[in-house]
C-alpha cells in the first residue's frame, strides 16, 4: 500500500525557506551519508528558472520524497528534453510505493512544464528495471558511467500521445 503524501511541484522562487531547508537536509542525508558520496550536493540547478522541484509531504509535514526537474537546455545546451534528477525517498517512506509515486508526480510535472518532449534521466544502474516498468528506455548510444562511485545508465522516455 502506498504511503498516503501531499504532492506539490514549483520553482525555487515560491518554496519557503523551511521547504528549501528540507530538500537539501533529504538529499544530503541520502546522497552523501547513507551512498557515502562525498559531493557538493548544492549545484546551482536548483537556482534556475527552468528546475521544477516535486514534492512529497507527510502529515506532519516531513517531506518524504523528491525529485527536480531540469529543463531543456539547462544541463547542456544540446538538452533537447527535461531531465529528472535527485530523485529520492526518505528510509522511512522505501517500499511501499512512494518512489513510483514520486516519478509518476516528477513525469507529470514534465509534461505539464514541458509538453510532448518526453524526459530523460541518469537512473542508477540497479534501479534500471523500475524504470523500465515506468516507460523508460536504455539510451543505446551512451555508454554505462559512473557518477560518484555509482554505477549509472542514461535512459529516456519517450512523450505519451
Amino acid at each position: 500500500m502506498t504511503m498516503a503524501l501531499r504532492w506539490t511541484s514549483t520553482r525555487l522562487a515560491d518554496l519557503t525557506a523551511v521547504q528549501a531547508y528540507k530538500i537539501l537536509q533529504l538529499r544530503c542525508e541520502v546522497f552523501i551519508v547513507e551512498q557515502n558520496s562525498v559531493v557538493l550536493e548544492v549545484d546551482g540547478r536548483d537556482l534556475l528558472d527552468s528546475c521544477v522541484h516535486v514534492m512529497g509531504w507527510d502529515d506532519d509535514d516531513n517531506l518524504m520524497a523528491y525529485a527536480r526537474v531540469l529543463g531543456p537546455g539547462t544541463i547542456e545546451e544540446s538538452q533537447k528534453v527535461p531531465v529528472i534528477g535527485r530523485v529520492v525517498t526518505h528510509s522511512k517512506a522505501r517500499g511501499n510505493g512512494v518512489g513510483k509515486a514520486l516519478m509518476l508526480e516528477a513525469m507529470r510535472a514534465s509534461e505539464t512544464n514541458w509538453p510532448g518532449l518526453g524526459c530523460q534521466l541518469g537512473a542508477q544502474a540497479y534501479l534500471e528495471s523500475f524504470y523500465a516498468k515506468l516507460g523508460f528506455k536504455r539510451m543505446a548510444d551512451v555508454e554505462p558511467y559512473e557518477h560518484h562511485g555509482i554505477p549509472h545508465v542514461e535512459m529516456r522516455r519517450l512523450p505519451t500521445k
